[in-house]
């Protein structure tokens, strides 16, 4: 968890060239939601999360993706991915609310 929160703030940082690394981060959290390994899908809402709330702009472009795939997790047979999915889409749900 806290290193999900160590890549917001690297996003949210102008130190790391972000938009490319954003991009990454989020591509692949999208992807490890549909993942067969549940340590993955908990990452993946873990980071999603973070890069929600520290990155909206670049996020926002992958909304749609991350919306298709966020719904299986959010039904995963283990409480603490649920919750960390609904986390994640609360952040996305916030970009939508804002724009």
């Amino acid at each position: 968890m806290q290193a999900s929160k160590t890549l917001g703030h690297l996003a949210r940082s102008s130190v790391v060239p972000s938009a490319d690394y954003v991009e990454f981060e989020v591509d692949r959290g999208v992807e490890w939601l549909s993942s067969d390994q549940s340590s993955r899908r908990l990452a993946a809402c873990f980071v999603l999360k973070e890069l929600a709330e520290n990155a909206p702009t670049l996020f926002f472009a992958k909304t749609g993706e991350f919306l298709e795939r966020v719904w299986v997790v959010l039904r995963d047979q283990k409480p603490i991915i649920r919750l960390s999915a609904a986390r994640a889409l609360s952040g996305c749900l916030r970009i939508l609310a804002s724009r």
